[in-house]
């Protein structure tokens, strides 16, 4: 099987601890905004050939549909599916960096393309400011206050564990993202894809179906991650990696809900 694996590169470290001591109430099922409607998108990247010194990727649309398309298929709602030039860093910034954070209003969404530590790249520069040109990094972004729940990075070292708390800056919200900490790989069946949104719509629990599909679609030398939220509730955490996608837990921006921490783990693949 055809399979061509990302870069990586390193970014200076800011780190943050996150804890706040919560508030109680009991857990209920609440969603952003679109209550039972849950809406997904997808962006993903093959033509890097504007951006100097990254290669084009192959196969970066398919893994990218077969997510969306499983997922359509069994009562998710299909909204936006962006290729290449049309899949924009603006879309994923907010409007401080001359973002207009189009992604907020999707419930879920995928990328795949080209990653590095904490880092994914886009073609083109749409953003319109100096910072990270066609790139986005956590520090540019506020994921979550409006719909967003999950986000997946299929692309190499995003959720570089070694600078995993960066992420902290974007969370607004967002339950969680699934990533790689190494190398990951794209294939020409878009196998990783497709087997996430099948364990999903299984039943699975987010990481358990992130976990799940990346060890068996992808290589030994892969370390899968997830970093998401907990919730603490009535002296008891409510961990999202838990969560079913569209199950669509309490948001801890609720005013009487707090975060009490965002955790990470991570897996070595077994394919």
């Amino acid at each position: 099987m055809n399979h061509r694996k990302h870069g990586k590169c390193t970014v200076t470290k800011v780190i943050v601890v996150l804890f706040i001591i919560s508030q109680f109430l009991p857990l209920i099922a609440a969603y952003a905004d679109d209550v039972d409607k849950k809406e997904i998108g997808t962006w993903s990247i093959e033509d890097y050939s504007d951006h100097d010194g990254i290669n084009d990727l192959d196969y970066a649309h398919f893994e990218a549909y077969q997510w969306y398309q499983y997922l359509g298929g069994n009562g998710y709602s299909r909204e936006v599916r962006n290729l290449d030039d049309d899949a924009e860093e603006a879309h994923w910034e907010c409007a401080t960096f001359g973002g207009d954070d189009t992604v907020d209003d999707l419930d879920a969404i995928y990328f795949t393309g080209h990653g590095f530590s904490v880092l994914f790249a886009f073609n083109l520069d749409t953003d319109g400011d100096d910072e990270c040109e066609r790139f986005v990094s956590p520090f540019e972004c506020e994921w979550g206050e409006d719909d967003l729940e999950w986000i997946y990075l299929h692309c190499c070292s995003a959720l570089d564990e070694g600078d995993k708390t960066d992420w902290n800056y974007a969370f607004d919200g967002l339950h969680g993202i699934c990533g790689f900490d190494t190398v990951s790989y794209v294939w020409s069946d878009g196998r990783t894809g497709y087997y996430t949104a099948y364990y999903i719509v299984q039943g699975y629990s987010v990481g358990d179906a992130w976990k799940t599909a990346t060890e068996n679609t992808q290589f030994s030398n892969v370390t899968a991650a997830i970093y998401r939220a907990q919730i603490w509730i009535d002296s008891q955490v409510y961990d999202y990696y838990d969560e079913e996608l569209d199950e669509g837990w309490i948001d801890y921006t609720d005013p009487w809900v707090s975060l009490y921490g965002i955790i990470y783990t991570s897996w070595d693949g077994e394919c």
